[in-house]
């Protein structure tokens, strides 16, 4: 193996820091440069496990999940519980009669030429970052030369993992800001439907019908719930497509919450909690929030009339403005007459639609 500079290693990580997209060509460089064929990004966290790779061996990794083997890979329960910012190899985590019994060695591994792994770990804000090595057979066992290699890179990419990881959490934080001021009932979704962020009138949807449980979303009902499985498995592949609108019932009430998800345009699959898709909530037994205003100035009406409008719009019945207003349901029903002949209208369903595009702007 050639002789590496550490700077030119590290320049590729200081790039990545500020240009996630550029993480795999610096795992590819890097790893290229470190004599390792595979080296990759982990991040395990609120019970997900989302790898970075270069391009080269994306197949690989996505046969990996697919398969399920980090449930047989031995390294993927030793490696969390290492120490942090400490060289590991394999032989270091995995004996030799472990090795030789281990489905993940004698099948996945073999099967893939990666027989040897070398890496470290960090942590931050309860998340645990992988970087992790992969070598052939005939490439060997890592040397101490090898390893002292490694550990001059460790620094550059640790921290520029770091800028990364806070830089995805401040842009979450950012859309969920905005979202909430303009009073949108939204949850900001990760990789597997990890839930990354809510707005204050989302959270307030929370019930024991519909609630976050072991950080994603969890329904009672079993059609939404059908749904929201369906939604946390598109949310780990970027080419498979959402799930549509669909309903979330609540018990003892007349009506539940129309949720629609919408994938986010940053779709790239890393290792970050960066934001795959929002779902966007409607509450259906919410009142109308409109304004008289407009009413009054579009369409001639009176402060009573208009205030009558609005409560037709919310699907109240003449009988129940009339016991909301505390007047007379023959009273009620001439001021919709006024109301009609205003609007040019002749019937609530009419006056409903009329008075909703007029406030949306349609």
């Amino acid at each position: 193996m050639r002789n590496v500079c550490p700077d030119e290693l590290g320049a590729h990580f200081d790039r990545a820091a500020f240009e996630p997209d550029y993480w795999p060509k610096a795992l590819e460089h890097v790893g290229a440069a470190l004599c390792i064929k595979h080296f990759n990004l982990l991040r395990m966290g609120a019970g997900d496990f989302v790898p970075m790779a270069p391009e080269s061996a994306q197949e690989v990794v996505s046969l990996y999940l697919d398969g399920k083997w980090q449930e047989h890979d031995l390294l993927a329960y030793r490696v969390p519980r290492y120490a942090e910012m400490k060289l590991f190899t394999d032989t270091q985590l995995v004996s030799a009669s472990e090795r030789r019994s281990s489905d993940y060695y004698r099948g996945f591994a073999e099967l893939h030429d990666i027989p040897h792994s070398v890496g470290w770990r960090i942590s931050e804000n309860g998340d645990t970052y992988i970087f992790a090595g992969f070598r052939s057979r005939d490439m060997g066992l890592p040397s101490e030369e090898d390893l002292a290699r490694v550990s001059t890179i460790m620094g550059r990419a640790s921290t520029a993992a770091m800028i990364s990881a806070n830089a995805a959490r401040i842009r979450t934080r950012g859309l969920i800001e905005g979202l909430e001021s303009a009073n949108s009932k939204a949850i900001a979704l990760g990789h597997g439907g990890v839930v990354l962020g809510l707005t204050a009138p989302a959270q307030r949807l929370m019930t024991a019908d519909f609630k976050i449980e072991r950080g994603r979303l969890w329904a009672r009902a079993a059609d939404a719930a059908r749904v929201l499985g369906r939604l946390n498995a598109a949310l780990k592949d970027a080419e498979e497509p959402l799930p549509g609108r669909f309903i979330i019932s609540r018990r003892g009430r007349k009506r539940g919450i129309v949720a629609m998800p919408v994938r986010a345009s940053e779709a790239a699959r890393d290792a970050f909690r960066n934001v795959r898709a929002v779902l966007v909530l409607k509450d259906l037994d919410a009142r109308p929030d409109l304004d008289e205003a407009p009413l009054r100035a579009l369409f001639g009406l009176t402060h009573a009339e208009a205030n009558v409008a609005l409560l037709v719009t919310s699907g109240l019945s003449p009988g129940e403005i009339a016991e909301r207003r505390g007047v007379e349901v023959d009273t009620v029903r001439t001021v919709l007459k006024s109301i009609f002949h205003k609007t040019d209208t002749h019937r609530q369903n009419e006056l409903t639609a009329l008075v909703l595009r007029a406030m949306s702007g349609d």
